[in-house]
């Protein structure tokens, strides 16, 4: 199952003009794994996880915002760069690594997804969320068959288990 997952979202990588993908998922650590598995060459994409805004006005425009400024951050080195600009990094970004992947923890709606690709078309955005599957609007994108919850669950664990743990999060002090 991971694996022909894994094979539609290179596909939509690299061949979908709408680069989104859904993915019902109940632990925010499976949509890494999945990118990983998609990607190996040898190096996973790169993976972010934006997070809203809140001083402006609208979510969707939020979101938008504070993926631009990641973008500047990990793209153009936090020097301001004007769309072409970003657009020629973004490009030279994917040749030499692979599509910077954005995950977003939420199901997507319609307007969302429409801002995505028109501002951000270079990038491959998966939403990783439980009803991520089943939101209205997105009747036409592609999605991940995903795995059951006991599956996803058994799969986080094996990978924490194989993970060296930090001290703060083995418990111990």
């Amino acid at each position: 199952m991971l694996k022909a997952d894994a094979e539609r979202l290179r596909h939509v990588a690299f061949t979908g003009s709408d680069r989104i993908a859904l993915l019902r998922a109940e632990h925010g650590e499976a949509a890494d794994m999945y990118v990983r598995r998609a990607s190996e060459t040898p190096d996973p994409w790169a993976l972010r996880r934006p997070a809203p805004r809140f001083d402006v006005t609208d979510y969707v425009e939020g979101l938008v915002a504070e993926i631009r400024e990641l973008l500047v951050e990990e793209i153009c080195w936090g020097i301001s760069c004007d769309d072409d600009e970003l657009r020629d990094l973004l490009a030279r970004h994917e040749e030499e690594s692979g599509p910077l992947t954005i995950v977003l923890q939420q199901p997507p709606d319609a307007r969302l997804l429409d801002a995505l690709v028109t501002h951000f078309p270079r990038l491959l955005f998966l939403f990783a969320h439980r009803q991520a599957v089943a939101a209205p609007g997105a009747a036409d994108r592609v999605r991940l068959d995903g795995m059951t919850p006991g599956q996803e669950k058994d799969m986080v664990r094996t990978h924490r288990q194989f993970m060296p743990r930090s001290a703060g999060r083995s418990g111990c002090g």
